[in-house]
Protein backbone atom coordinates (compact mmCIF):
# COMPACT_ATOMS: atom_id res chain seq x y z
CA UNK A 1 0.00 0.00 0.00
CA UNK A 2 2.86 2.26 0.81
CA UNK A 3 3.90 2.07 -2.74
CA UNK A 4 0.35 2.65 -4.32
CA UNK A 5 -0.61 6.72 -4.86
CA UNK A 6 -3.57 7.63 -3.02
CA UNK A 7 -5.66 8.28 -6.76
CA UNK A 8 -4.79 4.93 -7.56
CA UNK A 9 -7.78 3.72 -5.59
CA UNK A 10 -9.89 5.39 -7.68
CA UNK A 11 -10.86 5.23 -11.44
CA UNK A 12 -9.74 7.31 -13.77
CA UNK A 13 -12.82 9.73 -14.20
CA UNK A 14 -12.91 10.30 -10.45
CA UNK A 15 -9.26 11.05 -10.10
CA UNK A 16 -9.58 15.11 -11.00
CA UNK A 17 -12.31 15.49 -8.43
CA UNK A 18 -10.34 13.60 -5.37
CA UNK A 19 -6.86 15.86 -6.65
CA UNK A 20 -9.79 19.06 -6.00
CA UNK A 21 -10.88 17.96 -2.19
CA UNK A 22 -7.34 17.06 -1.26
CA UNK A 23 -6.44 20.60 -2.21
CA UNK A 24 -9.26 21.70 -0.32
CA UNK A 25 -8.34 20.08 2.20
CA UNK A 26 -4.86 21.54 2.77
CA UNK A 27 -6.18 25.21 2.12
CA UNK A 28 -9.18 25.39 4.38
CA UNK A 29 -8.87 22.34 7.24
CA UNK A 30 -11.20 19.60 5.63
CA UNK A 31 -13.69 18.60 3.06
CA UNK A 32 -15.70 15.67 2.35
CA UNK A 33 -16.77 13.68 -0.72
CA UNK A 34 -18.35 10.67 -2.57
CA UNK A 35 -16.75 8.44 -4.44
CA UNK A 36 -15.95 4.91 -5.66
CA UNK A 37 -12.99 3.34 -4.40
CA UNK A 38 -11.20 -0.18 -5.69
CA UNK A 39 -10.20 -2.98 -4.36
CA UNK A 40 -6.79 -5.34 -4.95
CA UNK A 41 -9.29 -7.18 -7.07
CA UNK A 42 -10.95 -4.24 -9.03
CA UNK A 43 -14.06 -4.34 -7.31
CA UNK A 44 -15.64 -1.33 -6.95
CA UNK A 45 -17.39 -0.18 -3.51
CA UNK A 46 -18.62 3.15 -2.96
CA UNK A 47 -17.66 4.76 0.39
CA UNK A 48 -17.83 8.30 1.56
CA UNK A 49 -14.65 10.23 2.48
CA UNK A 50 -13.99 13.08 4.81
CA UNK A 51 -10.67 14.71 4.64
CA UNK A 52 -8.65 16.57 7.75
CA UNK A 53 -5.63 18.96 7.45
CA UNK A 54 -2.92 17.77 10.40
CA UNK A 55 0.42 18.28 10.97
CA UNK A 56 2.40 14.87 10.84
CA UNK A 57 5.80 14.16 11.95
CA UNK A 58 6.69 17.73 10.81
CA UNK A 59 4.82 17.32 7.50
CA UNK A 60 1.32 18.90 5.50
CA UNK A 61 -1.00 15.88 5.70
CA UNK A 62 -4.43 14.48 5.33
CA UNK A 63 -5.90 12.10 7.58
CA UNK A 64 -8.48 10.35 5.35
CA UNK A 65 -11.41 8.41 6.83
CA UNK A 66 -14.04 6.42 4.74
CA UNK A 67 -17.45 4.60 5.83
CA UNK A 68 -18.78 2.03 3.39
CA UNK A 69 -21.85 3.26 1.95
CA UNK A 70 -22.89 0.29 -0.34
CA UNK A 71 -26.00 -0.62 1.86
CA UNK A 72 -27.58 3.48 1.88
CA UNK A 73 -27.41 3.83 -1.45
CA UNK A 74 -28.83 0.31 -2.26
CA UNK A 75 -31.64 1.44 -0.03
CA UNK A 76 -32.14 5.10 -1.57
CA UNK A 77 -32.00 3.23 -5.42
CA UNK A 78 -34.68 0.68 -4.24
CA UNK A 79 -36.72 3.29 -2.58
CA UNK A 80 -36.46 5.44 -5.66
CA UNK A 81 -37.38 2.82 -8.27
CA UNK A 82 -40.44 1.75 -5.53
CA UNK A 83 -41.28 5.28 -5.34
CA UNK A 84 -40.91 5.41 -9.80
CA UNK A 85 -43.18 2.04 -9.89
CA UNK A 86 -45.67 3.87 -7.86
CA UNK A 87 -45.95 6.86 -9.05
CA UNK A 88 -46.34 4.67 -12.27
CA UNK A 89 -49.11 2.63 -11.49
CA UNK A 90 -50.82 6.19 -10.17
CA UNK A 91 -50.56 7.56 -13.44
CA UNK A 92 -51.45 4.36 -15.25
CA UNK A 93 -54.25 3.65 -12.80
CA UNK A 94 -58.00 3.40 -14.81
CA UNK A 95 -59.37 5.33 -11.29
CA UNK A 96 -58.93 8.56 -10.83
CA UNK A 97 -57.01 9.36 -7.93
CA UNK A 98 -56.48 12.62 -6.52
CA UNK A 99 -54.24 13.55 -3.24
CA UNK A 100 -55.39 17.08 -1.20
CA UNK A 101 -54.07 18.69 1.50
CA UNK A 102 -55.77 19.72 4.41
CA UNK A 103 -57.93 22.29 2.88
CA UNK A 104 -59.01 20.17 -0.04
CA UNK A 105 -56.76 22.12 -2.35
CA UNK A 106 -55.44 19.88 -5.40
CA UNK A 107 -52.06 18.75 -5.11
CA UNK A 108 -51.47 15.49 -6.87
CA UNK A 109 -53.88 13.82 -10.04
CA UNK A 110 -53.28 11.35 -12.29
CA UNK A 111 -54.42 11.06 -15.89
CA UNK A 112 -57.39 9.40 -15.01
CA UNK A 113 -58.74 11.72 -12.48
CA UNK A 114 -58.14 14.59 -15.42
CA UNK A 115 -60.42 12.32 -17.94
CA UNK A 116 -63.26 11.96 -15.08
CA UNK A 117 -63.51 15.44 -14.27
CA UNK A 118 -62.83 16.75 -17.72
CA UNK A 119 -60.33 19.27 -17.12
CA UNK A 120 -56.40 18.67 -17.46
CA UNK A 121 -54.08 18.37 -14.78
CA UNK A 122 -52.63 21.68 -14.38
CA UNK A 123 -56.09 23.23 -14.06
CA UNK A 124 -57.14 20.55 -10.94
CA UNK A 125 -54.26 22.27 -9.25
CA UNK A 126 -55.72 25.23 -9.40
CA UNK A 127 -58.48 23.91 -8.03
CA UNK A 128 -60.33 22.75 -4.86
CA UNK A 129 -61.89 19.40 -4.10
CA UNK A 130 -65.36 21.34 -3.18
CA UNK A 131 -65.08 22.67 -6.63
CA UNK A 132 -66.43 19.09 -8.17
CA UNK A 133 -68.42 17.14 -5.56
CA UNK A 134 -72.16 17.67 -5.34
CA UNK A 135 -75.12 16.37 -3.87
CA UNK A 136 -78.04 15.68 -6.07
CA UNK A 137 -79.92 18.63 -6.69
CA UNK A 138 -76.48 20.75 -7.57
CA UNK A 139 -75.48 21.42 -4.38
CA UNK A 140 -71.80 21.47 -3.45
CA UNK A 141 -70.97 18.88 -0.78
CA UNK A 142 -68.72 19.88 1.87
CA UNK A 143 -65.09 18.63 2.23
CA UNK A 144 -65.66 16.45 5.21
CA UNK A 145 -62.08 14.70 7.47
CA UNK A 146 -62.89 13.83 10.59
CA UNK A 147 -64.34 10.40 8.88
CA UNK A 148 -60.96 9.63 7.63
CA UNK A 149 -58.71 9.84 11.05
CA UNK A 150 -55.94 7.49 11.49
CA UNK A 151 -55.71 5.85 8.08
CA UNK A 152 -59.32 4.52 8.42
CA UNK A 153 -61.00 4.21 4.37
CA UNK A 154 -64.15 5.53 4.12
CA UNK A 155 -66.30 4.88 1.16
CA UNK A 156 -68.93 6.64 -0.31
CA UNK A 157 -71.06 7.65 -3.19
CA UNK A 158 -71.10 11.35 -4.42
CA UNK A 159 -71.91 13.46 -7.56
CA UNK A 160 -69.28 15.55 -9.45
CA UNK A 161 -69.64 18.05 -11.91
CA UNK A 162 -67.63 17.88 -14.64
CA UNK A 163 -65.88 20.52 -17.09
CA UNK A 164 -68.73 21.31 -18.95
CA UNK A 165 -71.31 20.95 -16.47
CA UNK A 166 -72.19 17.51 -16.71
CA UNK A 167 -72.93 15.15 -13.61
CA UNK A 168 -71.58 11.90 -12.85
CA UNK A 169 -71.85 9.46 -10.26
CA UNK A 170 -68.82 8.38 -8.96
CA UNK A 171 -68.02 5.75 -5.87
CA UNK A 172 -64.98 7.73 -3.50
CA UNK A 173 -62.30 5.66 -1.14
CA UNK A 174 -61.20 8.00 0.93
CA UNK A 175 -58.26 7.75 3.47
CA UNK A 176 -55.96 10.03 5.10
CA UNK A 177 -52.28 9.40 4.34
CA UNK A 178 -48.93 9.21 6.90
CA UNK A 179 -47.95 12.77 5.76
CA UNK A 180 -51.51 14.27 6.66
CA UNK A 181 -52.39 14.60 3.24
CA UNK A 182 -55.56 13.14 2.30
CA UNK A 183 -55.99 10.69 -0.89
CA UNK A 184 -59.29 9.89 -2.43
CA UNK A 185 -59.92 7.24 -5.61
CA UNK A 186 -62.90 7.94 -7.44
CA UNK A 187 -64.46 5.40 -10.02
CA UNK A 188 -67.27 5.87 -12.34
CA UNK A 189 -70.25 4.35 -11.35
CA UNK A 190 -72.77 5.89 -13.59
CA UNK A 191 -73.18 3.29 -16.12
CA UNK A 192 -73.97 0.77 -12.59
CA UNK A 193 -76.08 2.99 -11.15
CA UNK A 194 -78.52 3.01 -14.51
CA UNK A 195 -78.38 -0.24 -14.55
CA UNK A 196 -79.14 -0.75 -10.85
CA UNK A 197 -81.90 1.94 -11.62
CA UNK A 198 -83.16 -0.27 -14.13
CA UNK A 199 -83.34 -3.21 -12.44
CA UNK A 200 -85.24 -1.91 -9.59
CA UNK A 201 -87.39 -0.48 -12.52
CA UNK A 202 -87.88 -4.16 -14.26
CA UNK A 203 -88.43 -5.52 -10.52
CA UNK A 204 -90.71 -3.00 -9.98
CA UNK A 205 -92.51 -3.64 -13.12
CA UNK A 206 -92.00 -7.87 -12.36
CA UNK A 207 -93.73 -6.96 -8.76
CA UNK A 208 -96.69 -5.52 -10.59
CA UNK A 209 -97.10 -8.69 -13.26
CA UNK A 210 -96.65 -10.48 -10.71
CA UNK A 211 -98.43 -9.89 -7.69
CA UNK A 212 -101.39 -8.36 -10.01
CA UNK A 213 -101.17 -11.30 -12.11
CA UNK A 214 -105.00 -12.28 -12.64
CA UNK A 215 -103.90 -15.91 -13.20
CA UNK A 216 -102.19 -17.81 -9.83
CA UNK A 217 -98.32 -17.41 -10.35
CA UNK A 218 -96.07 -18.81 -7.52
CA UNK A 219 -92.05 -19.27 -7.20
CA UNK A 220 -90.79 -22.61 -5.60
CA UNK A 221 -87.18 -23.54 -5.05
CA UNK A 222 -85.44 -25.85 -7.29
CA UNK A 223 -83.52 -27.63 -4.51
CA UNK A 224 -86.86 -28.59 -2.24
CA UNK A 225 -90.00 -27.45 -4.18
CA UNK A 226 -90.60 -25.50 -1.50
CA UNK A 227 -92.72 -22.32 -1.98
CA UNK A 228 -90.74 -19.07 -2.00
CA UNK A 229 -93.54 -16.48 -3.19
CA UNK A 230 -97.60 -16.88 -4.43
CA UNK A 231 -99.45 -13.85 -6.12
CA UNK A 232 -102.85 -12.59 -4.72
CA UNK A 233 -104.33 -14.75 -7.71
CA UNK A 234 -103.08 -17.86 -6.15
CA UNK A 235 -104.03 -17.36 -2.60
CA UNK A 236 -107.93 -16.56 -4.10
CA UNK A 237 -107.53 -19.80 -6.32
CA UNK A 238 -106.56 -21.96 -4.00
CA UNK A 239 -108.19 -20.77 -0.60
CA UNK A 240 -104.63 -20.58 1.14
CA UNK A 241 -103.14 -18.38 3.06
CA UNK A 242 -99.67 -16.39 2.33
CA UNK A 243 -98.57 -17.42 5.46
CA UNK A 244 -99.83 -21.29 4.83
CA UNK A 245 -98.22 -21.46 1.40
CA UNK A 246 -94.76 -20.58 2.38
CA UNK A 247 -94.41 -23.38 4.56
CA UNK A 248 -96.03 -26.19 1.41
CA UNK A 249 -94.31 -27.89 -1.38
CA UNK A 250 -95.45 -27.54 -4.51
CA UNK A 251 -95.88 -31.63 -4.52
CA UNK A 252 -98.52 -30.82 -1.14
CA UNK A 253 -100.84 -29.20 -4.04
CA UNK A 254 -101.05 -32.43 -6.17
CA UNK A 255 -104.16 -34.55 -5.60
CA UNK A 256 -103.80 -38.67 -5.10
CA UNK A 257 -104.58 -39.00 -9.05
CA UNK A 258 -102.26 -36.14 -10.32
CA UNK A 259 -101.95 -38.00 -14.00
CA UNK A 260 -100.03 -35.71 -16.04
CA UNK A 261 -102.34 -35.42 -19.09
CA UNK A 262 -100.20 -33.47 -21.09
CA UNK A 263 -96.33 -32.22 -21.30
CA UNK A 264 -93.93 -30.06 -22.96
CA UNK A 265 -90.74 -28.97 -22.65
CA UNK A 266 -88.19 -26.77 -24.44
CA UNK A 267 -85.23 -25.46 -24.06
CA UNK A 268 -83.98 -21.40 -24.40
CA UNK A 269 -81.31 -19.77 -24.37
CA UNK A 270 -80.41 -22.49 -21.72
CA UNK A 271 -83.84 -22.17 -19.88
CA UNK A 272 -86.02 -24.90 -19.55
CA UNK A 273 -89.52 -24.30 -20.32
CA UNK A 274 -91.99 -26.77 -19.04
CA UNK A 275 -96.10 -26.90 -19.28
CA UNK A 276 -98.32 -29.61 -18.41
CA UNK A 277 -101.85 -30.18 -17.00
CA UNK A 278 -102.18 -31.99 -13.34
CA UNK A 279 -104.81 -32.07 -10.91
CA UNK A 280 -104.38 -29.53 -7.40
CA UNK A 281 -106.43 -29.43 -4.49
CA UNK A 282 -107.64 -26.42 -2.71
CA UNK A 283 -107.93 -25.75 0.26
CA UNK A 284 -111.52 -26.86 0.67
CA UNK A 285 -110.57 -30.31 -0.63
CA UNK A 286 -112.08 -29.26 -4.28
CA UNK A 287 -110.03 -30.90 -7.27
CA UNK A 288 -109.21 -28.71 -10.07
CA UNK A 289 -107.61 -29.25 -13.39
CA UNK A 290 -104.59 -26.65 -13.67
CA UNK A 291 -103.09 -25.90 -16.68
CA UNK A 292 -99.00 -25.10 -15.14
CA UNK A 293 -96.59 -23.11 -17.24
CA UNK A 294 -92.76 -22.88 -15.67
CA UNK A 295 -89.82 -21.34 -16.46
CA UNK A 296 -86.69 -21.69 -14.92
CA UNK A 297 -84.94 -18.55 -13.39
CA UNK A 298 -82.69 -17.02 -10.88
CA UNK A 299 -84.68 -15.45 -7.61
CA UNK A 300 -82.81 -13.47 -5.09
CA UNK A 301 -79.62 -15.21 -6.68
CA UNK A 302 -80.48 -18.73 -6.42
CA UNK A 303 -82.34 -21.05 -8.85
CA UNK A 304 -85.94 -21.62 -9.12
CA UNK A 305 -89.07 -21.97 -10.64
CA UNK A 306 -91.52 -19.51 -11.89
CA UNK A 307 -95.39 -20.86 -12.44
CA UNK A 308 -97.97 -19.37 -14.41
CA UNK A 309 -101.89 -22.04 -13.22
CA UNK A 310 -104.86 -21.36 -15.18
CA UNK A 311 -108.33 -23.39 -14.02
CA UNK A 312 -108.92 -25.23 -17.02
CA UNK A 313 -111.55 -27.42 -15.07
CA UNK A 314 -114.31 -26.33 -17.15
CA UNK A 315 -112.85 -26.77 -20.41
CA UNK A 316 -111.95 -30.34 -19.37
CA UNK A 317 -115.38 -30.69 -18.67
CA UNK A 318 -116.59 -29.70 -21.64
CA UNK A 319 -114.46 -31.64 -23.26
CA UNK A 320 -115.53 -34.64 -21.61
CA UNK A 321 -119.75 -33.74 -22.47
CA UNK A 322 -118.56 -33.03 -25.93
CA UNK A 323 -116.61 -36.69 -26.36
CA UNK A 324 -119.48 -38.21 -24.55
CA UNK A 325 -121.98 -36.29 -27.02
CA UNK A 326 -119.71 -37.36 -30.15
CA UNK A 327 -120.03 -40.64 -28.76
CA UNK A 328 -123.48 -40.62 -28.30
CA UNK A 329 -123.49 -39.24 -31.83
CA UNK A 330 -121.31 -41.95 -33.22
CA UNK A 331 -123.40 -44.66 -30.98
CA UNK A 332 -126.78 -43.26 -32.86
CA UNK A 333 -125.15 -43.37 -36.18
CA UNK A 334 -124.09 -47.10 -35.73
CA UNK A 335 -127.67 -48.18 -34.83
CA UNK A 336 -128.84 -46.13 -37.51
CA UNK A 337 -127.05 -47.76 -40.06
CA UNK A 338 -127.51 -51.11 -38.51
CA UNK A 339 -131.00 -50.11 -39.12
CA UNK A 340 -130.41 -49.26 -42.27
CA UNK A 341 -128.49 -52.39 -43.42
CA UNK A 342 -130.99 -54.49 -41.72
CA UNK A 343 -133.91 -52.59 -44.18
CA UNK A 344 -131.95 -53.23 -46.77
CA UNK A 345 -131.86 -56.79 -46.45
CA UNK A 346 -135.13 -57.30 -45.64
CA UNK A 347 -136.27 -54.60 -48.51
CA UNK A 348 -134.33 -57.06 -50.96
CA UNK A 349 -135.21 -60.13 -49.44
CA UNK A 350 -138.81 -59.09 -49.67
CA UNK A 351 -138.22 -57.51 -53.24
CA UNK A 352 -136.34 -60.54 -54.57
CA UNK A 353 -138.67 -63.44 -52.93
CA UNK A 354 -142.21 -62.16 -52.98
CA UNK A 355 -141.72 -59.46 -55.86
CA UNK A 356 -139.72 -61.99 -58.08
CA UNK A 357 -142.51 -64.60 -57.33
CA UNK A 358 -145.13 -62.67 -58.16
CA UNK A 359 -143.59 -61.48 -61.61
CA UNK A 360 -143.12 -65.28 -62.18
CA UNK A 361 -146.31 -66.36 -61.05
CA UNK A 362 -147.76 -63.55 -63.50
CA UNK A 363 -145.33 -64.64 -66.55
CA UNK A 364 -146.41 -68.28 -66.18
CA UNK A 365 -150.60 -67.24 -66.15
CA UNK A 366 -149.55 -65.13 -69.17
CA UNK A 367 -147.96 -67.81 -70.95
CA UNK A 368 -150.54 -70.38 -70.29
CA UNK A 369 -153.73 -67.91 -71.78
CA UNK A 370 -151.60 -67.63 -74.59
CA UNK A 371 -151.33 -71.20 -75.24
CA UNK A 372 -155.05 -71.63 -74.23
CA UNK A 373 -156.61 -68.50 -76.35
CA UNK A 374 -155.82 -69.53 -80.20
CA UNK A 375 -156.84 -65.55 -81.52
CA UNK A 376 -156.67 -65.40 -85.45
CA UNK A 377 -155.69 -61.58 -84.54
CA UNK A 378 -152.07 -61.21 -84.55
CA UNK A 379 -152.00 -58.48 -82.23
CA UNK A 380 -153.38 -60.04 -79.18
CA UNK A 381 -150.72 -62.75 -80.17
CA UNK A 382 -148.13 -59.79 -80.28
CA UNK A 383 -149.35 -58.18 -76.91
CA UNK A 384 -149.24 -61.16 -75.76
CA UNK A 385 -145.45 -61.86 -76.45
CA UNK A 386 -144.62 -58.22 -75.22
CA UNK A 387 -146.53 -58.52 -71.58
CA UNK A 388 -144.22 -61.87 -71.19
CA UNK A 389 -141.08 -59.77 -72.70
CA UNK A 390 -141.77 -56.88 -70.15
CA UNK A 391 -142.19 -59.35 -67.10
CA UNK A 392 -138.79 -60.41 -67.92
CA UNK A 393 -137.57 -57.17 -68.13
CA UNK A 394 -139.08 -56.50 -64.76
CA UNK A 395 -137.78 -59.82 -63.12
CA UNK A 396 -134.47 -58.19 -64.19
CA UNK A 397 -134.77 -55.21 -62.50
CA UNK A 398 -136.12 -56.24 -59.68
CA UNK A 399 -132.91 -58.36 -59.29
CA UNK A 400 -130.61 -55.63 -60.01
CA UNK A 401 -132.42 -53.65 -57.12
CA UNK A 402 -132.21 -56.17 -54.61
CA UNK A 403 -128.94 -57.06 -55.66
CA UNK A 404 -127.99 -53.16 -55.52
CA UNK A 405 -129.61 -53.15 -52.14
CA UNK A 406 -127.93 -55.83 -50.31
CA UNK A 407 -125.64 -58.19 -52.42
CA UNK A 408 -126.34 -62.07 -51.47
CA UNK A 409 -122.82 -62.54 -52.49
CA UNK A 410 -121.46 -60.33 -49.53
CA UNK A 411 -123.51 -62.73 -47.07
CA UNK A 412 -122.81 -65.93 -49.04
CA UNK A 413 -119.28 -66.09 -50.33
CA UNK A 414 -118.04 -63.14 -48.12
CA UNK A 415 -116.44 -60.18 -48.72
CA UNK A 416 -113.89 -60.61 -51.18
CA UNK A 417 -116.09 -62.16 -53.72
CA UNK A 418 -118.57 -59.52 -53.12
CA UNK A 419 -115.57 -57.09 -54.08
CA UNK A 420 -114.57 -58.83 -57.33
CA UNK A 421 -118.55 -59.15 -58.23
CA UNK A 422 -118.78 -55.03 -57.50
CA UNK A 423 -115.60 -54.39 -59.86
CA UNK A 424 -116.78 -56.73 -63.10
CA UNK A 425 -120.31 -54.78 -61.97
CA UNK A 426 -118.76 -51.54 -62.39
CA UNK A 427 -116.87 -52.22 -65.39
CA UNK A 428 -120.17 -53.46 -67.28
CA UNK A 429 -122.50 -50.04 -66.67
CA UNK A 430 -119.89 -47.42 -66.33
CA UNK A 431 -117.62 -48.79 -69.32
CA UNK A 432 -114.31 -47.78 -67.13
CA UNK A 433 -111.64 -50.57 -67.06
CA UNK A 434 -111.87 -51.75 -63.25
CA UNK A 435 -109.11 -54.02 -61.83
CA UNK A 436 -109.28 -55.01 -58.52
CA UNK A 437 -106.23 -57.05 -56.98
CA UNK A 438 -105.85 -59.43 -53.50
CA UNK A 439 -103.24 -60.89 -51.48
CA UNK A 440 -105.87 -62.95 -49.97
CA UNK A 441 -108.81 -65.23 -51.47
CA UNK A 442 -110.70 -65.33 -48.22
CA UNK A 443 -110.76 -63.50 -45.24
CA UNK A 444 -113.35 -63.76 -42.23
CA UNK A 445 -114.10 -60.11 -40.81
CA UNK A 446 -117.50 -59.80 -38.64
CA UNK A 447 -120.54 -58.68 -40.80
CA UNK A 448 -120.27 -54.63 -39.63
CA UNK A 449 -116.50 -54.51 -40.81
CA UNK A 450 -118.16 -56.42 -43.91
CA UNK A 451 -120.63 -54.30 -44.75
CA UNK A 452 -118.31 -51.13 -43.99
CA UNK A 453 -115.47 -51.83 -46.00
CA UNK A 454 -117.93 -53.00 -49.04
CA UNK A 455 -120.09 -50.05 -48.97
CA UNK A 456 -116.91 -47.45 -48.90
CA UNK A 457 -115.85 -49.58 -51.82
CA UNK A 458 -119.15 -49.10 -53.37
CA UNK A 459 -118.89 -45.13 -52.47
CA UNK A 460 -115.50 -44.77 -53.91
CA UNK A 461 -116.35 -46.73 -57.50
CA UNK A 462 -119.78 -44.30 -57.16
CA UNK A 463 -117.20 -41.32 -56.93
CA UNK A 464 -115.43 -41.99 -60.02
CA UNK A 465 -118.12 -42.64 -62.07
CA UNK A 466 -119.55 -39.61 -61.25
CA UNK A 467 -116.64 -36.75 -61.05
CA UNK A 468 -113.55 -38.37 -62.00
CA UNK A 469 -113.37 -38.84 -65.57
CA UNK A 470 -111.17 -41.39 -65.69
CA UNK A 471 -110.65 -44.39 -67.95
CA UNK A 472 -109.21 -46.97 -65.46
CA UNK A 473 -109.71 -47.83 -61.64
CA UNK A 474 -107.14 -50.03 -59.70
CA UNK A 475 -108.14 -51.14 -56.62
CA UNK A 476 -105.82 -53.39 -54.37
CA UNK A 477 -107.00 -55.62 -51.22
CA UNK A 478 -104.18 -56.64 -48.84
CA UNK A 479 -104.02 -58.00 -45.46
CA UNK A 480 -100.91 -58.13 -43.45
CA UNK A 481 -100.42 -58.21 -39.99
CA UNK A 482 -104.10 -58.64 -39.39
CA UNK A 483 -104.65 -55.33 -40.88
CA UNK A 484 -106.14 -54.77 -43.60
CA UNK A 485 -105.41 -51.72 -46.33
CA UNK A 486 -107.77 -50.77 -48.91
CA UNK A 487 -106.00 -48.69 -51.84
CA UNK A 488 -108.44 -46.87 -54.86
CA UNK A 489 -106.87 -45.30 -57.65
CA UNK A 490 -107.83 -43.61 -60.98
CA UNK A 491 -106.30 -41.75 -63.69
CA UNK A 492 -109.07 -39.29 -63.76
CA UNK A 493 -108.43 -35.45 -63.34
CA UNK A 494 -108.44 -35.06 -59.69
CA UNK A 495 -109.09 -32.35 -57.81
CA UNK A 496 -107.51 -29.70 -55.95
CA UNK A 497 -107.22 -30.37 -52.00
CA UNK A 498 -107.08 -27.13 -50.77
CA UNK A 499 -110.26 -25.86 -53.15
CA UNK A 500 -112.34 -28.69 -51.41
CA UNK A 501 -111.25 -28.81 -47.88
CA UNK A 502 -114.56 -26.79 -46.53
CA UNK A 503 -116.83 -28.28 -49.23
CA UNK A 504 -119.69 -30.45 -47.21
CA UNK A 505 -118.93 -33.10 -49.27
CA UNK A 506 -121.37 -36.10 -47.49
CA UNK A 507 -119.92 -39.15 -49.45
CA UNK A 508 -116.70 -38.58 -48.01
CA UNK A 509 -118.06 -37.94 -44.66
CA UNK A 510 -120.15 -40.56 -44.64
CA UNK A 511 -117.41 -42.78 -45.87
CA UNK A 512 -115.33 -41.05 -42.64
CA UNK A 513 -118.06 -41.84 -40.52
CA UNK A 514 -118.49 -45.62 -41.81
CA UNK A 515 -114.81 -46.12 -41.34
CA UNK A 516 -114.53 -44.88 -37.69
CA UNK A 517 -117.45 -46.98 -37.03
CA UNK A 518 -115.23 -50.15 -36.85
CA UNK A 519 -111.85 -47.93 -35.87
CA UNK A 520 -110.33 -47.45 -39.24
CA UNK A 521 -108.22 -44.95 -41.07
CA UNK A 522 -109.53 -42.95 -44.34
CA UNK A 523 -107.43 -40.71 -46.13
CA UNK A 524 -108.00 -39.34 -50.01
CA UNK A 525 -105.44 -37.53 -51.71
CA UNK A 526 -105.30 -35.90 -55.39
CA UNK A 527 -103.75 -33.61 -57.12
CA UNK A 528 -105.52 -31.87 -60.77
CA UNK A 529 -104.87 -33.40 -63.61
CA UNK A 530 -103.33 -36.15 -62.00
CA UNK A 531 -106.20 -38.69 -60.50
CA UNK A 532 -107.26 -39.10 -57.24
CA UNK A 533 -106.24 -42.17 -54.60
CA UNK A 534 -107.98 -43.73 -51.56
CA UNK A 535 -106.83 -45.29 -48.83
CA UNK A 536 -108.49 -47.27 -45.86
CA UNK A 537 -106.83 -49.34 -42.91
CA UNK A 538 -108.66 -51.09 -41.09
CA UNK A 539 -107.00 -52.95 -37.50
CA UNK A 540 -109.01 -56.46 -36.66
CA UNK A 541 -107.32 -57.02 -33.27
Amino acid sequence: IEKIHVLEFFEADERNMVEEKFKNALLHGSDEMEGNFKTKDGKLIPYYFTGMYIKYEDEDCILGVGIDISEKIKSQKELFESEQKFRTLVQQASDGIIITDEEGNFMEVNESAATLTGYQKKELNTMNIDDIFYVEGGIKRPLRYNAMANGAVVISEHFIRRKGGKMINVEVSAKQLSDGRFQRILRDITERTQVEDALRASEKKYRLLFNDNPLPMWINSQADNNFIDVNNAALVSYGYSKKEFLKMKLSDLNSSNNILKKQLSTKKKGETVMEGIYEHVKSNGQIMKVDVLTNDIIYEGKPAILSLANDVTGKFEAEERLLKSNNALRDLASHLESIRENERIHMAREIHDELGQQLTGLKMDISWLSRKIKSEDEAINEKMKDAIELIDKTVITVRRIATELRPSILDDLGLIAAMEWQSEEFEKRSEIKSIFKTNVSQIEVSADVATAVFRIFQESLTNVLRHSKATEVISFFRLENYVITLFIEDNGIGFNAHENKNKKTLGLLGMKERIQLISGKYEINGNAGKGTSVIITVPLK
